[in-house]
């Protein structure tokens, strides 16, 4: 199996993503003549640095086998415990060349991330992945000192859809097919990394159409990873974007978003999806918006408990199944003995939704870990979706998903749909097949019984709002910044009213 974990010697070990991240989706393109990219002794150090980390992490992650490194967060080392509570499998950290050989290809200076921080990873069960950036002067001949490999402006910097031409893959695989021994050179690549954010189905229909394209060159066993993906919020008072965001996006649009998107890209072929990203710095200058799943202070968002139910109900899955139909979206993940069903509502208005059942009972667990033993009615389930709340203007993220966890395989509930993706099994790396069909478009399936209704009553609304409000996490509301303000606030009144009180007792006596 080709992986980043198949090595037959470091030194001439080879590992090479073609990583493209737009905005949506911020493009990030970075790749090098196909002829000469193996030739340079340079890269081939990158690639050297790059499988010591990851073959060192193979042996650390079997220590740890509760952690499913497909899914992963970039920059656990700013805050392990939180990593760990959240279940994050693997972590990516930024290396610096220009740190530990700045002046010649024969020195070894220490890096950028200190070993003790690396080791702490791997002690914790995570994997780690690296990325390489910042050429030394000596290596780039003066022509780019801020990246590893060439800047690919020229190749555009956005999602090729958006300016209607031919994918960036494609006119590359173009490219490099037109080498005679790019066929023996493994087309020099393999893996495809993406930067993928706000816009779950976006993101899926991105995945698809990559894999059509690797299917075309008979390439579809290279794995892709989501290496970057996310939709910060900007609506949390207590770390605002410091500049006009481009996306408006709220707190639980953010929650609603890292189980959508986990959900789709695996539909989508994704072998590994990883969170951009742990915890966010102090005033956060290197991003507008905060991405953290953890704030600055360590105080947890609402997307951090939405991870944690991605980890904790997506792991070890083997199989998925996707299905659209009208605004209900619904993903499927084989658990190999147990299925995970994730749900989720794209309208403006809370729907019921009637789902077969596989067991006599399920666990039903919403977008922050909130669970409820729940029993099939006439053998299925009828569930409330929440409504999208769509605060863009637009609806970039759907309602707050629900997830049913069920004893059993989803082939007790007949096949939901025609598209699906399976998984030899649960390792690091995951072979996937995917069955390419014309159209990844409203795939509908009638061996499952879906009903839907708009028509909420007056009752059902107020049964909604109070179960709103008694499933509001509040530790989570209650922050030490928010219990100072209402402390403040709570002397400046009283200090106000006992003043007025003591003028009007002080004129009543006189």
């Amino acid at each position: 199996m080709r992986s980043i974990h198949t090595v037959s010697g470091i030194r001439q070990a080879r590992f090479l993503i073609l990583e493209r991240k737009s905005l949506l989706f911020h493009v990030k393109a970075n790749f090098d003549a196909p002829k000469n990219i193996m030739n340079s002794k340079h890269i081939k150090s990158i690639f050297f640095i790059l499988v010591f980390l990851l073959s060192n992490s193979i042996s650390h992650q079997a220590q740890n086998p509760t952690l499913d490194p497909r899914f992963g967060i970039v920059e656990t080392i700013m805050n392990p415990q939180a990593a760990t509570e959240a279940g994050a499998g693997y972590s990516r950290i930024i290396l610096r060349w220009d740190v530990f050989q700045p002046n010649s290809p024969d020195e070894w200076q220490p890096a950028n991330v200190p070993d003790p921080m690396i080791n702490q990873e791997l002690a914790d069960g995570r994997e780690v992945v690296a990325i390489l950036i910042a050429t030394p002067h000596w290596a780039s001949k003066g022509m780019n000192d801020s990246r590893a490999v060439p800047d690919m402006v020229a190749w555009g910097n956005h999602w090729d859809r958006e300016f209607d031409r031919e994918q960036y893959l494609a006119r590359l695989l173009h490219v490099i097919a037109s080498d005679p021994r790019a066929e023996e050179n493994n087309f020099y690549f393999d893996g495809i990394g993406y930067h993928l954010y706000y816009r779950p189905y976006q993101a899926f229909l991105i995945l698809t159409e990559i894999r059509s394209i690797l299917y075309e060159y008979n390439l579809d066993d290279k794995p892709i990873w989501i290496n970057e993906t996310n939709a910060p919020p900007t609506d949390d008072h207590l770390e605002p974007p410091w500049a006009e965001p481009l996306f408006i996006v709220s707190s639980q649009e953010q929650a609603a978003y890292i189980i959508q998107a986990h959900a789709l890209m695996l539909a989508g072929g994704a072998e590994r999806i990883e969170v951009y990203k742990m915890q966010n710095s102090l005033n956060h200058p290197e991003d507008v918006e905060p991405f953290g799943l953890v704030r600055s202070d360590g105080s947890r968002r609402l997307a951090f408990h939405a991870y944690r139910v991605v980890t904790k109900h997506f792991a070890d899955y083997v199989e998925t199944h996707w299905l659209q139909q009208g605004n209900i979206y619904v993903v499927t993940l084989d658990r190999d003995g147990k299925t995970t069903t994730i749900l989720w509502n794209t309208s403006q208005h809370e729907l019921l939704f009637t789902l077969n059942a596989i067991a006599e009972q399920a666990l039903l667990v919403d977008e922050v870990g909130n669970e409820q033993v729940i029993m099939a009615t006439d053998g299925s389930y009828t569930l409330r979706l929440p409504e999208a709340t769509c605060t863009a203007g637009e609806c970039l993220v759907g309602g707050m998903p629900r997830l049913l966890i069920e004893d059993g395989s989803p082939n007790q509930r007949l096949p939901l749909v025609q598209l699906s993706i399976k998984t030899e099994s649960v390792s690091p790396i995951v072979t996937t097949t995917l069955e390419i069909t014309p159209s990844h478009k409203n795939i509908i399936s009638s061996a499952m019984l879906i009903t839907s209704s708009d028509v909420i009553s007056d009752t059902d609304k107020n049964n909604v709002l109070v179960s709103k409000l008694e499933n509001i996490n509040w530790y989570e509301f209650f922050t030490p910044y928010r219990v100072l303000v209402l402390v403040v606030l709570g002397t400046i009144l009283f200090t106000v009213i006992y003043g007025m009180q003591f003028m009007f007792w002080t004129k009543r006596d006189s």
